[in-house]
């Protein structure tokens, strides 16, 4: 963990109130007004909270009122967001007491006492936090690609990775709970007692972190590209998986920040670069998990209608407007028609009519029975024309594509299309 203990003892009386690193020399101790640069964090904070709240709402809205089905790795995720609001409260609290790339030179022992204790606990979220996105995620992987009781390569690499992330997670938070005896010497080293130096452990969770991402990238790709749909929809639905892109980005950074955070004693001041590049790696988790049920959400939402709704009402109001203003009508014929309204009549007495369930009967062709032809049923006549339309009837034809599979087995592998598998019901 971090180089919490490589502080030496020294009397509480002497050294709370003193700097909690020899500044360099020529350089005073600034306690009261530390230079920061604490708006980094503000603005990191404030996207990726707002990002990250946005997308796991429009999950929850799009399982549980949309697809109206849930399964484990929902609750595993909402359970990921829980512990990354308690990761963001930690870094969030660390940046209104101590700042952000502030010197360690620049705070009291007793400050670093506070701030050692509260990246303690920001640490415990955050391997919590991957811990369960990254189970969500393997599960969501499996739940989509995987057909049920099917045991292919996809499966078994997906629960090894699985597997792993889980153990060593948890090993990576009982690692520093037991490193020192006693357990507040992790946080306050004034205090009396021994220490197992935990340094490693956040150069090692980041390259941990970086390789895990590379695979959920690489994973579900060739299942997408052995798809049976056009290449233009295995581009898109391939850019929808990879988000993780970002996540491998930040996880890269993150471990090239670990590097000067393990090497350097002014900890409070290389922390800052870990902690914006952790809370990136985390958020772009929770993107990764929401976004394959992101495409379903803004679909119900009926955007694409409301736009094609208020054209369609555009246009409409224009061509009236147009019409008022030429004074022209459009003459109908129809043939069969034998008399023609006059252009008053036609203003008047329209050639179509709304029907309601009592239809009447259509003309019928004449019996012959000798020299005479018998009408078995007499013409119809609206408005004084002998025929005219009394039924429109409009049919939708809708295809689908890809295997003949059920509704609901098409929802569960393909959360990310809009309006498939209601066709095939």
């Amino acid at each position: 963990m971090a180089p919490l203990n490589q502080v030496t003892g020294q009397d509480f009386a002497d050294a709370l109130e003193a700097p909690a690193l020899k500044p360099p020399t020529g350089v005073t101790a600034n306690f009261e007004h530390p230079p920061n640069q604490n708006v980094y964090g503000y603005v990191a904070l404030i996207l990726c909270t707002s990002l990250a709240s946005i997308f796991v709402l429009l999950r929850v809205y799009a399982r549980v009122f949309y697809l109206k089905k849930v399964h484990i790795a929902d609750f595993i995720g909402l359970a990921a967001f829980g512990t990354y609001i308690g990761f963001v409260y930690e870094v969030f609290t660390i940046l209104e007491t101590s700042g952000f790339f502030v010197h360690q030179w620049d705070m009291r022992v007793k400050d670093l006492i506070a701030f050692n204790k509260l990246y303690f606990y920001g640490y415990m979220f955050y391997c919590a936090t991957v811990l369960t996105i990254k189970t969500a995620i393997i599960l969501e992987w499996v739940f989509i690609f995987v057909p049920q009781y099917t045991r292919n390569a996809f499966f078994w690499i997906s629960y090894i990775l699985l597997g792993f992330n889980v153990l060593f997670y948890i090993g990576m938070m009982i690692f520093p709970n037991v490193a020192c005896h006693p357990h507040d010497k992790l946080w306050n080293p004034l205090l009396a007692g021994y220490c197992t130096n935990t340094s490693i452990s956040s150069t090692l969770v980041s390259a941990v972190n970086f390789a895990v991402d590379i695979i959920l990238i690489i994973l579900p790709q060739r299942v997408i590209w052995n798809l049976q749909m056009s290449i233009k929809r295995k581009i898109g639905i391939s850019l929808i998986f990879l988000v993780g892109v970002l996540a491998c980005v930040s996880a890269g950074f993150k471990l090239a920040a670990s590097v000067p955070y393990n090497a350097s004693r002014d900890t409070t001041y290389t922390f800052a670069a870990l902690a914006l590049w952790s809370l990136a790696e985390i958020t772009c988790g929770i993107l990764i998990f929401c976004m394959p049920s992101i495409p379903k959400t803004i679909g119900d939402l009926k955007l694409s209608g409301l736009a094609s709704s208020l054209k369609s009402w555009a246009g409409s109001s224009m061509e009236k407007l147009r019409r008022s203003r030429s004074g022209s009508i459009t003459q109908i014929s129809w043939r069969g028609i034998k008399s023609r309204a006059s252009k008053s009549s036609m203003q008047q007495d329209r050639a179509y009519r709304q029907m309601d369930n009592n239809v009447p009967p259509l003309p019928t062709e004449p019996k012959s029975s000798g020299a005479e032809s018998v009408v078995s049923e007499p013409k119809v006549l609206i408005n004084g024309n002998e025929a005219t339309i009394v039924r429109t009837t409009q049919f939708t034809a809708d295809e689908a594509y890809g295997l003949d599979v059920s509704s609901d087995e098409y929802n569960r592998q393909h959360p990310w299309v809009v309006g498939q598998g209601e066709g095939q019901k």
